[in-house]
């Protein structure tokens, strides 16, 4: 299942996605989603997860900065083809 977390952590929908993520699903961080990377990395331990890179350089983060991988708009389109079932 591919999971879109598009607002930060103070979102309380977000944190229940991110907890309720089984490790095969994968988890895109897009939008302000990505503030789960800078302030909460522990959320996304052990999970499989992708950051929307256009989404992470708007926020002023740089690409060498993150520890997980960014993906492209066309990446995300790749991810969203390969899960047929979404939450977001």
């Amino acid at each position: 299942m591919l999971i879109l977390v598009k607002y930060g952590p103070e979102n309380p929908a977000e944190r229940w996605k991110l907890e309720a993520a089984a490790p095969a699903d994968q988890i895109v961080l897009i939008q302000n989603g990505i503030f789960w990377a800078v302030t909460e990395p522990k959320a996304l331990e052990g999970k499989k997860v992708a950051i929307v890179q256009p989404d992470f350089e708007a926020r002023g983060y740089s690409a060498e900065s993150c520890p997980w991988p960014l993906v492209d708009y066309a990446g995300l389109i790749t991810l969203i083809e390969q899960n047929p079932k979404s939450m977001s």
